[in-house]
């Protein structure tokens, strides 16, 4: 049993979890009708049944009260006036209840009820800003606004016409429309209604929190939070969310007082804590070809392993300050920020907590990455509403952790003594013992070498590599025979199970994350593909979101978009490279060969300006005067309501939604599903002649290889063809998912190697790439040695579909030679172009020539309406005004797609 104050604690997050519940159920009738505050109780009460839990985890009489009550009810006074309802009146309605099970001192049931009103005006605060009223739709059927269309950095917002269709959560879904009101409220709602999880199978709050938080983002991502206004871009799950991490903190800052009069004191509040794992590309590509036939393996397990890794390291310091995962604020490229109580011994926990990581990244990982930690406490939060600028908090708390790089690992390499020998007294000593090896290390160096893989640890593993005809004995370190086992067996693992405890097994799939030590338990992960049995879980991922609801026995589901997706063989092995560029090859029906160029393509992505996005994307707009902050006449609170928690966790969420879930769930598609969207997303291309170069079956994004992709980037590779399309596909759904916003936008670089190419030396060419497109102005594509922006490409793709069309007509003029030509065509053109130099010009005389000698020949066989349509078309290669806009310039990456495409196998 848990004592009466944890209870109570537990309590006030429960409430402040559901407290606006009604605010969907409210919005049916009949049914939950009155104000969402009552419309929330009335929900609970309902399912007492599905919340009673008899370990007595929470009080749940307490739940609902402070739920029923957190805003102060109103009634009529002689059936004409309002009236709101009295402290006394409210306090008095917690002992009336008949789930009364133990009455609490009337003075801390108040503070109880601040806290949880508290935490849900903190979390919207821009509920107060003279905003507009809402005019367009009745507030009950208002639908939630994109909040990409909240968020500028290049002028003036768009109208606010896309919004969401009341839709449990699905990545491949959820893209905004054109819409006014909802019409199908009363079945959502009711569905709603019927799937609110039974917790009285959890014996755990996490288990508790997590089953509500997957049932609230199933049903309540699409819902706004407040539909009193104009722009209502806030969900309510993202409110709720962030409303119960500001509560459970609020209550361990304050508990010891929670009964004083004085409550109403609110400075030093909340303590941010950022954090990011430094290198984590490099750990990740840091993977050469040198003797190893599993970099497919290890390159996914790589990516998997450092998500799990910064996923338990913001357990370990939310479980050091005891503190529920809620208050895990956002999370995603290896970046994450979390809340946290102020408080005396809150920076003590956190720089032991901090030393345990970096120890273990250093003894155990051989510093292959670093971690980096930063904190601020928000002072005189409720004066200034500083939370209210949450986004610019954030920007400068990841500004902090930039300053921290300076100073990677000091922890580590630095003992708590201070040198007596330096001039400044207070410098630490070095701590010698973290620069030697321990003498079972030295020795492993000593018989073995340096691992063959990444060449960081010893050799403690012998593996077996080469090939069939040639085998080879190599030596791995710890580290990447771990990444070969996990990469092996992931692809058939559908539950991530986060646990805490002895961290040591035999068990290949066990992953122990943080050994054992002085202060803590080990933490560790299994994967499973069954129903887990361990009772020490805290936390389990759900990787397949389609083949299981949110509950498996008593084990609540976290619905997880990973993007993991690899093609695997009958026996379940993954493809290796090379088989995944000779996927590229295609077979001719008219002579029965096959055509193609067995290369990968190598594709890096990310959103452009992310970072001036969140710090100064939100609008400002100017509030009135309120006497509830204490201002002075005539002066405004300080203070950006449009920035708060809750906007920043939507658009964070939204974008790994996309990055996560949208790439993932694609490529888990059929060729045939995926052919339509692709004619769909290019409406300016020749349809006739996509159709007939998709018929070729050469495009399938099952054959996409996920090295990485989440938070706001990806790296990808696939059958080079193959990553030219997803690559515009990409765009193409990106830009309708964020509303066609001027101020979202992707550049991207797309490498093409052959499949024996050191993968990590083709993720740096990709990278440099993308940088180009960056250099030469964001919103790019850089592919066969041309920057292209996006909107260019349907010009190119209209150039590439008529060369390929003709490459593949024996009756046309048009061969591989002509291509070869207008390669030097384009050449001489660029001298004109680039430099501006007059000689360039004579590639208009000289194509001219061409053309006339082997183009335009009355070849009787040739179709007439052919022959002129490949005037037409190479004719508008002479046309140069747009100089750098014009296709001359632009034609290579034409020109090598024919020639690569039309190769003919031996």
């Amino acid at each position: 049993m848990i004592d009466q104050q944890e209870k109570e604690y537990n309590s006030v997050i429960m409430a402040a979890l559901l407290h606006d519940i009604g605010k969907l159920l409210h919005r049916s009738k009949p049914g939950y009708d009155g104000k969402h505050a009552m419309a929330s109780g009335d929900f609970i009460d309902a399912n007492e049944t599905k919340c009673k839990l008899t370990n007595e985890l929470y009080d749940l009489n307490l739940v609902e009260w402070l739920v029923r009550f957190h805003h102060s009810p109103e009634e009529k006074v002689d059936g004409t006036k309002k009236k709101v309802w009295s402290k006394e009146k409210i306090l008095e309605a917690y002992s009336d209840n008949r789930h009364t099970e133990q009455e609490i001192d009337r003075t801390r049931l108040w503070s109880y009820m601040k806290i949880v009103r508290d935490a849900d005006g903190y979390s919207c605060a821009e509920r107060d800003y003279g905003d507009q009223k809402r005019t367009d739709a009745d507030k009950r059927t208002a639908p939630l606004d994109s909040i990409f269309e909240s968020i500028s950095i290049v002028g003036e917002k768009e109208n606010g016409v896309y919004r969401y269709l009341l839709n449990t959560i699905n990545p491949l879904s959820n893209f905004p429309k054109h819409l006014s009101y909802l019409d199908n409220l009363a079945a959502y709602i009711g569905e709603f209604k019927n799937a609110f999880p039974d917790l009285t199978v959890y014996s755990k709050l996490n288990h508790v929190l997590s089953a509500i938080l997957s049932f609230l983002e199933r049903y309540t991502w699409c819902v706004p939070s407040d539909t009193r206004y104009s722009r209502a871009d806030i969900s309510l799950f993202d409110h709720l969310r962030s409303s119960a991490a500001i509560a459970a903190c609020l209550y361990k800052r304050h508990y010891h007082k929670l009964g004083n009069s004085n409550f109403e004191t609110r400075n030093n509040e909340f303590v941010l804590i950022a954090g990011d794992f430094s290198g984590i590309q490099n750990y990740i590509f840091d993977v050469t070809n040198r003797c190893s036939d599993g970099t497919a393996k290890r390159l996914r397990a790589r990516s998997f392993f450092i998500q799990i890794f910064c996923e338990a390291t913001i357990h370990k310091i939310l479980h050091a300050l005891e503190l529920p995962l809620v208050c895990n604020l956002f999370s995603a490229g290896g970046k994450f920020i979390l809340l946290a109580p102020s408080g005396n011994d809150v920076e003590e926990k956190l720089i032991r907590t901090k030393a345990e990581i970096q120890k273990e990244i250093h003894t155990r990982y051989f510093n292959q990455f670093s971690f980096l930690m930063a904190y601020r406490n928000i002072e005189k939060y409720r004066p200034n509403m500083d939370i209210g600028n949450f986004c610019e908090i954030a920007d400068n708390m990841f500004h902090l952790l930039e300053m921290e790089k300076l100073q990677s690992s000091q922890s580590v390499f630095l003992s708590n003594e201070e040198d007596e020998h330096s001039e400044n007294k207070k410098k630490k000593k070095w701590n010698q013992a973290a620069f030697s090896l321990s003498d079972d290390e030295f020795q492993k160096y000593a018989e073995n070498g340096d691992c063959s893989i990444c060449g960081k640890g010893p050799g403690e593993f012998s593996e077996r590599s080469g090939t069939e005809e040639d085998p080879v004995t190599i030596q791995v370190c710890r580290v990447c025979h771990m990444n070969k086992e996990i990469g092996k067996i992931l692809p058939k693992k559908q539950f991530v199970c986060f646990g805490k405890g002895k961290g040591g097994t035999n068990k290949i799939k066990r992953i122990t994350l943080f050994h054992e030590n002085d202060n803590g338990k080990a933490y560790y992960v299994d994967l499973s593909d069954e129903a887990p049995a361990s009772d020490d879980y805290y936390l389990i991922w759900n990787l397949n979101n389609d083949k299981k609801g949110m509950t498996i026995d008593r084990w609540p589901l976290v619905r997880k978009n990973l993007a993991n997706h690899v093609l695997t063989d009958e026996d379940g092995s993954v493809v290796s490279f090379e088989d995944l560029a000779r996927r590229s090859r295609w077979k001719n029906t008219e002579d029965s060969k096959e055509y193609g160029s067995d290369f990968l393509g190598v594709l890096k992505a990310d959103v452009d300006n992310l970072g001036l996005v969140f710090s100064k994307g939100f609008d400002t707009p100017e509030r009135p005067r309120d006497k509830r902050y204490n201002t002075k006449e005539g002066e405004l609170p300080l203070g950006t309501d449009a920035r708060s928690v809750s906007r920043f966790l939507t658009l964070s969420r939204m974008l790994e939604l996309f990055f996560s879930g949208w790439i993932g769930s694609i490529m888990e598609k059929d060729a045939a599903e995926i052919q339509q969207l692709i004619l769909d997303c290019q409406p300016d291309v020749d349809i006739n002649l996509f159709q007939q170069y998709l018929d070729t079956g050469v495009i399938d994004f099952k054959n996409i290889y996920t090295v990485y992709s989440g938070g706001d980037d990806l790296v990808l590779i696939g059958p080079w063809e193959t990553m030219i399309i997803f690559a515009i596909l990409l765009n193409a759904k990106f830009r309708e998912y964020t509303c066609q916003s001027k101020s979202f936008t992707l550049s991207a670089g797309l490498a093409f190697v052959k499949p024996k190419f050191p993968i990590a030396t083709a993720i740096r060419e990709a990278d440099a790439l993308l940088e180009k497109s960056k250099s030469e102005g964001k919103n790019r594509i850089t592919i066969l040695g041309t920057t292209v922006e996006w909107n260019q490409l349907p010009e190119l793709l209209n150039f590439f579909l008529f060369l390929d069309s003709r490459l593949k007509d024996k009756n046309s003029n048009i061969n591989m030679s002509f291509l070869y030509r207008l390669l030097d065509y384009h050449q001489m053109a660029l001298t004109y172009i680039d430099e501006d130099k007059i000689d360039g010009l004579k590639f208009a005389s000289a194509l001219n020539y061409d053309l006339g000698r082997n183009i335009y020949s009355r070849d009787e066989k040739q179709d007439k309406k052919k022959r002129n349509e490949e005037i037409r078309q190479i004719h508008e290669l002479l046309n140069i005004k747009k100089k750098k806009n014009s296709l001359m310039y632009k034609i290579k990456p034409c020109v090598f797609w024919s020639l690569y495409r039309s190769r003919s196998v031996h």
